[in-house]
């Protein structure tokens, strides 16, 4: 009997609601969720944005740290031998190649339009016999980045020339200014570095600046 008078009391009681409230803020709702992708994306593209700026800036660096040591090895070149060295920019193909002033004639001279066939020579005797000037090794032609540029040079010729006094040269008369690079725009912007030679043949580098397009 006390078993069916209990059974009964239970039948009749309500069952316990949950709590609605207790869940309130767990998991997220449509526009939560599309909030946080929106923010993720922005982050995701600043990030995509700041690495390739940093990207270009590292590559023109480089390139333009690489063409001053390839300056001052022609430059040094010329007062240890006493011959003449100088830089050929080949703008056309990012490429730039030290050579030797054989001839003495304070020019670049090439007899086919083609530098990459002015093979070295060995000897003071083999340098002035040439009809040409010889690169000063087989590895002295440089390759600059696919998005850097040379886009000026001193004299606005497009070959630099040391003579005996390490001064650099065009036509006899002593000539100084800046060699400018620059960074094509993968990520919108445009950056540029300036390498300068003084009138004693010493060349520097300035800072790398951002420029407009």
């Amino acid at each position: 009997m006390l078993i069916l008078l209990l059974d009964s009391s239970r039948r009749g009681a309500k069952e316990p609601k949950m709590d609605k409230k207790a869940y309130a803020g767990q998991g997220f709702s449509l526009i939560e969720l599309m909030f946080v992708v929106f923010i993720v994306s922005i982050v995701v593209a600043i990030g995509t944005f700041t690495y390739l700026s940093q990207i270009q800036l590292i590559t023109l660096r480089n390139d333009i740290r690489e063409l001053n040591q390839t300056i001052q090895v022609a430059r040094m070149r010329t007062l240890a031998a006493g011959v003449g060295h100088g830089v050929l920019f080949d703008t056309a193909n990012n490429r730039y190649v030290i050579f030797v002033d054989c001839d003495n004639d304070e020019q670049f001279s090439d007899t086919d339009g083609n530098y990459a066939n002015n093979n070295p020579v060995e000897t003071a005797q083999a340098c002035a016999a040439s009809s040409y000037d010889p690169l000063m090794d087989r590895g002295s032609i440089y390759q600059l980045d696919s998005r850097n540029h040379i886009v000026s040079t001193p004299g606005g010729q497009n070959y630099i020339i040391f003579n005996n006094l390490g001064q650099t040269i065009q036509n006899a008369a002593p000539i100084f200014g800046d060699i400018i690079l620059r960074g094509t725009p993968d990520d919108g912007l445009v950056y540029q570095g300036i390498i300068h030679v003084n009138a004693s043949g010493i060349s520097e580098v300035r800072p790398v600046v951002r420029v407009h397009k």
